[in-house]
């Protein structure tokens, strides 16, 4: 097994402690997070208390129309069918 060198510089080991975050330092922490909370878009999703009302009014004489249109179609041409 070989030995490194003392003069190597690749190899350096660093046993620093950090220091625990003073009192300061975790209440703004908190105080950031709660911002960030409290600014935050809140979105409700809530049914409606009448019920829906579709309103289809679908007029007949469309269809009359094209009824007449239709026999008067294959009047015309009685071999297109």
């Amino acid at each position: 097994m070989t030995e490194l060198a003392p003069q190597d510089s690749r190899v350096q080991v660093s046993h620093r402690r950090t220091a625990a975050p003073s009192g300061r330092q975790v209440a703004a922490g908190l105080c950031a997070v709660f911002l960030v909370v409290a600014c935050a878009p809140t979105v409700k999703v809530e049914a409606p208390k009448d019920p829906i009302t579709i309103n289809l009014n679908i007029q007949a004489d469309v269809r009359v129309t094209l009824e007449e249109k239709a026999k008067e179609d294959i009047q015309a041409n009685p071999d297109v069918f």
